[in-house]
C-alpha cells in the first residue's frame, strides 16, 4: 500500500494494540527507531506508527509518514505525551489543514476550527471540549487572553511544541493541532507507573516492575489495577479512533 489516508501516532507500543486489533493488516515495517503497521480500518488505508526500542520522536515519525505515505489526516493518540508529561490518556491530537493564520498567531487553533461534521460527531460520541494547545508559547498580553476567551473554547494549555510548530509551518503552512480529552480520561499515573513507562527496554521495564513489587506490599495489586485501567482505556480509545478514521474518510481535505 503506497498511500495511507490516515496516519495515527502512538507514544508507546502497548497503546497501539487496540487499534491494530481493529485493522486488517497488510504490511509491517520495523526500523531501528519506529515500527509501522499498514492496513485498513473499514476499507480506509491507515498507517499506525509507534517508537521501537527508543524514546518517542514525533517529528521523526511525522516526517517519515509525510515522505512515505502522504496521509491526508494525522491523529496522535498518546504520542503527544512525549511533548508534555502532564497530558492525559484518551487524548486525540488532530493535525490537519483547516486553518490559515500568520505565523505569529499559530497558537490560536481551537475546537471551533475543526471541520463541522467531525465536531458534531465527536460531541455525539460524548467527547467534551478539552483544552486549547498553545503551540507558540503562552500569550501574555491581556488583550490576547481576552480575545482567546471570547473566541475559543476551553482553557489555555501551554505545550512545548516549538519544534513541531516550525516543522508543520514548513511542510504544511495551513496546520492545526487540537487536543481532545475523553470524558473518562485516566488521571496522571502514579510515580511508580511513570517510572516503569519511562524505561525504553523490556529489561528495564522488568527491573522497574520488580523494584515496585519489592518496595511496596501493595505493588502487585497497584500494577494489576493500572494494567486493567490502561487496557480498558486503550480499547475505548481504539474504538473511537476506528470510528474517527471512517468519519475523516468521508471528508474532503481543505
Amino acid at each position: 500500500m503506497s498511500k495511507a489516508e490516515v496516519a495515527i501516532f502512538f507514544a508507546r507500543p502497548e497503546e497501539a494494540g487496540g487499534i491494530e486489533d481493529c485493522m486488517k493488516r497488510s504490511e509491517v515495517h520495523q526500523g531501528q527507531r519506529l515500527r509501522v503497521s499498514l492496513g485498513t480500518v473499514s476499507e480506509v488505508p491507515v498507517a499506525v506508527m509507534y517508537p521501537w526500542k527508543c524514546p518517542p520522536d514525533l517529528l521523526e515519525a511525522a516526517e517519515i509518514a509525510r515522505r512515505t505515505w502522504s496521509p491526508k489526516w494525522w491523529i496522535s493518540a498518546g504520542f503527544a505525551g512525549a511533548l508534555n508529561e502532564d497530558l492525559r490518556r484518551g487524548q486525540i491530537l488532530l493535525v490537519t489543514e483547516v486553518l490559515d493564520l500568520p505565523s505569529q498567531e499559530a497558537w490560536c487553533g481551537a475546537w471551533t476550527d475543526l471541520p463541522a461534521p467531525i465536531w458534531q460527531w465527536l460531541v455525539e460520541q460524548g467527547v467534551k471540549p478539552g483544552k486549547l494547545i498553545v503551540v507558540g508559547g503562552r500569550p501574555t498580553r491581556l488583550e490576547d487572553k481576552k480575545h482567546l476567551r471570547e473566541h475559543f473554547l476551553g482553557d489555555l494549555y501551554e505545550c512545548g511544541t516549538k519544534g513541531l510548530t516550525q516543522w508543520a509551518r514548513t511542510q504544511y503552512p495551513r496546520s492545526l493541532m487540537i487536543r481532545i480529552i475523553t470524558e473518562e480520561a485516566e488521571e496522571v499515573p502514579s510515580p511508580d507507573i511513570r517510572w516503569i513507562q519511562s524505561q525504553t527496554s523490556w529489561a528495564g521495564k522488568a527491573g522497574a516492575i520488580l523494584g515496585t513489587i519489592f518496595r511496596r506490599k501493595t505493588g502487585i495489586r497497584t500494577l494489576w489495577e493500572s494494567f486493567e485501567r490502561n487496557l480498558a482505556a486503550t480499547d475505548k480509545l481504539a474504538s473511537l479512533l476506528a470510528q474517527l478514521v471512517v468519519q475523516l474518510s468521508h471528508l474532503k481535505t481543505p
